[in-house]
């Protein structure tokens, strides 16, 4: 808990440098969380059941996400988006947005 109070803290601290919005990265950690650990912050077992994982099973594999742009290769980008060059610069800030916004929740909970 001490982890995720840290990582609050600096979602906070970085308001004004977050992409995303704040309650959109506090529901992602929260869901990260609750998918590693149990009520008690003990690494979950995944085969054992515990309180949230009924609606964690509801969601998607990682895998069907990657029809989703900012999950492309910078080749893969250039090709099919390239003649659309405002697409294309979106994409690509939408996974520089990303990638800050993953580098600060790490770079805190570490």
């Amino acid at each position: 808990e001490e982890v995720l109070l840290r990582v609050l803290d600096e979602i906070d601290a970085e308001d004004g440098d977050i992409f995303h919005s704040k309650p959109d990265l506090l529901l992602a950690l929260y869901i990260a969380f609750i998918h590693t650990f149990n009520d008690s912050c003990e690494p979950v077992n995944k085969s054992k059941d515990h309180f949230y994982r009924p609606y964690i099973d509801t969601l998607p594999e990682n895998e069907s996400y990657d029809v989703i742009p900012r999950r492309w290769s910078a080749d893969t980008l250039n090709d099919l988006l390239g003649g659309t060059s405002s697409l294309l610069k979106r994409v690509n800030e939408e996974k520089a947005g990303l990638l800050s916004d993953y580098n600060l929740i790490k770079s805190a909970w570490l």
